[in-house]
Parts: structure tokens; sequence; C-alpha cells
């Protein structure tokens, strides 16, 4: 057998590559069906099936968020079940497009996690620890605290509710924003274009994804409810959309219980047509690829840092 997991200097995730190499090695037609133990294919597969074939796989694995805080990023049903496994299916996605960009794991990088909530999609970059960086930024301090906690091979901060961040100019390779822009404000969403510019090195790849006509259509066909907007007001505003590219529907103010930062950052859904995206993106970043509802959900655009 070869291409085993190599060492790492972390323990929790070294114990978890030992475990997934016994795996491998030992579990009838596993090795023939993933050729390479250290591709991602493998640790995709891993880490949907291995807590269930193989108890160290738990055992060693990383913590999962309580209930509420899962809440927070998924939505209900706010199991560990659906946080792992839509983790893993955005993770491989993500994983995907920084690669096929031009970023190359293996030689290293700093990249970020751009509103990383509880470690949904960043904990399965657990793979790559020993040769990038990793960095988690949330406006959520509770989302984050928990990440300091738990995430022994990322450094993750709160970040601000607008620009700038604490990340310094020309920093990072590689940044992901798994449906960040999705809810923000034309003038928000700006600003933080604008900050991605700044801490991003030049020709550093950046993957983030958008609630285009894919999204619009799902809701207005009532396959998927939001709550906000409903299905009625996203067909009055159909003509507006058409013509000008973007909406932006305000979720209702969160009651005092709940996250202040929300109506603070003045959160809702927001929606792009792709051309309006590539003309939105083309301020600092080349356009590589978009890719329009690839998961059946939000699309994928792909850029390079000018």
């Amino acid at each position: 057998m070869t291409n085993p997991f190599p060492p790492s200097q972390y323990k929790r995730i070294d114990a978890l590559f030992r475990a997934g190499e016994f795996l491998w090695r030992r579990r009838h037609g596993v090795s023939k069906a993933f050729p390479c133990a250290n591709a991602p294919d493998y640790w995709y597969w891993l880490m949907w099936y291995g807590p269930k074939l193989f108890p160290l796989i738990q055992q060693n694995g990383y913590a999962f968020p309580p209930a509420a805080f899962i809440q927070r990023v998924i939505g209900e049903p706010a199991t560990a079940k659906r946080f792992n496994e839509s983790g893993l299916v955005d993770w491989r996605r993500i994983e995907g497009c920084l690669r096929s960009a031009g970023f190359d794991f293996q030689r290293g990088g700093n990249v970020l996690d751009f509103g990383c909530g509880c470690g949904r999609i960043l904990r399965h970059f657990a793979l790559y620890a020993d040769a990038c960086s990793f960095y988690g930024g949330d406006v959520d301090a509770d989302l984050v605290a928990w990440c300091k906690l738990h995430f022994d091979f990322a450094q993750c901060a709160t970040m601000p509710l607008m620009p700038p961040t604490p990340y310094a100019s020309n920093q990072f390779d590689a940044v992901y924003a798994y449906s960040v822009f999705s809810h923000l404000p034309l003038e928000a969403a700006q600003a933080w274009r604008d900050e991605l510019h700044r801490i991003c090195k030049p020709g550093a790849v950046v993957v983030l994804t958008l609630q285009g006509n894919n999204v619009v259509r799902s809701i207005t066909t009532r396959v998927r409810d939001l709550g906000t907007p409903s299905a009625q007001q996203l067909e009055r505003d159909a003509g507006k959309f058409q013509q000008e590219g973007f909406l932006f529907y305000p979720y209702p103010a969160q009651s005092e219980s709940e996250t202040s930062w929300m109506n603070a950052c003045q959160y809702g859904n927001t929606f792009f047509s792709e051309a309006f995206a590539r003309t939105f993106w083309s301020a600092g970043f080349d356009g590589v690829e978009y890719l329009p509802a690839p998961d059946d959900w939000q699309d994928y655009i792909i850029l390079r840092r000018v």
C-alpha cells in the first residue's frame, strides 16, 4: 500500500490520520476505491462514513458545537449529523474550487475562512493543517470563542461589524466565504469586498457563494421557503431583479434574547444575478469562473485578486 497520511504536529489530527490509514488498509475495497489515502476524496469519505465504521474516528474527531450554535449557522434541524454532512459537501466544493483556480494546498499558504461561524467548513480543512496556516474570522463572538477552544490548527478572531478587520494587508493566499455575501446589503457588501482586496495578496484565490437565479426560482416556485422574502415578494420584484440584478431583504428585528449583532449588521437575504455579480467583483478581482448552482442551491464565483 502507498500514499499513507503523513505525520501531523497536531495530536488530534495525527490520531485521525492513523485511524484513517488503518481503515484504508484493512477495510475491504477502500484502498481500491481510493488509491491515495491522503487525498481529498478519501478524506471526504472518511469524515462521512468513518465515525460509523470505526470508533476511533469518532473518538479522535473534533467536537461538534452545541445545538444552539449549530442552529445559528444552519437553522433547523440543528443536529451534529446535518452540521457535519452539510459542512463536508460545502468543504469539498470549496476545496475543489480553490485547487482548480491554482491554489496548491501542499505548497502551503495563509487561508482564511471569512465568516467561519462555529467551524462547519473549517473543521474539514484539518487535512491540510500541517501545510497551510488556517484562519477563521466571524462577527459572532460566541461562535469564534467556541472555535478558539476546539480547533488547535486554526487562528480564529472576532471581526468587527464593518471593516477593517485585524488582518494585515496582503496577508492571505486564499480566502473562502460561504453564504456571507448572501446576506449583506449593498453598501456592506461593497465594504467587505474592498476589505478582502486589502487583505489578499496579489494573485490570491477567492471562492465565495451568492444567492442567484436558482435560489430565486426555488423560492418563487415554492420549493424552498426562506421566510424573508416571501415568494410573493420575490414575484413582485422580479422585474427589478431582471433590470438591476440585485435585491436585498432585511431580516425582521431580532428580540433582545437573540443575537443582537444581526440587527447591527442589517443582515437579510441578498440576491445577485450573474451579470451583476461579475460587474460587482470586477473591482479589484479577475473573474476566474462562475458556477451557477453546482449543488442546486447557491452560485459559486472563483476570483483572483489583481
